[in-house]
């Protein structure tokens, strides 16, 4: 089961993408971890945060991204700075340890058209 909070159709909104590779076997792990770290969750304290959505790819299995949206990057930023605090550390170790490789988030500007 994948977790999302509601996006919403903003204009001028910000986006932002993380990517993950998750190794093999460890798909329930890295979900379950996902969940219990609440990384869709805690955002939710930062003025600005309007929600996030976990995908899982169709064609590469063990890829997986987070889509977010915020109204602002100060609130986005925000975020990066407390992604890893106060979140339960077992579900970060548990997350860490479900991960072969990931790419920190990348801030999009948009929609443009």
């Amino acid at each position: 089961m994948l977790f999302k909070a509601e996006l919403l159709s903003v204009d001028n909104a910000f986006t932002s993408v993380a990517w993950f590779t998750v190794k093999p076997g460890k798909f329930s792990d890295f979900e379950d971890a996902f969940r219990d770290s609440g990384m869709l969750t805690r955002p939710a304290s930062i003025e600005g945060y309007l929600g996030a959505h976990l995908y899982k790819s169709t064609d590469e299995s063990r890829q997986y991204c987070v889509i977010g949206q915020w109204t602002t990057r100060e609130a986005y930023a925000q975020w990066q700075e407390i992604a890893s605090h106060n979140a339960p550390h077992e579900a970060l170790t548990r997350l860490r340890e479900s991960l072969e490789s990931n790419r920190l988030g990348v801030l999009f500007e948009g929609p443009l058209q």
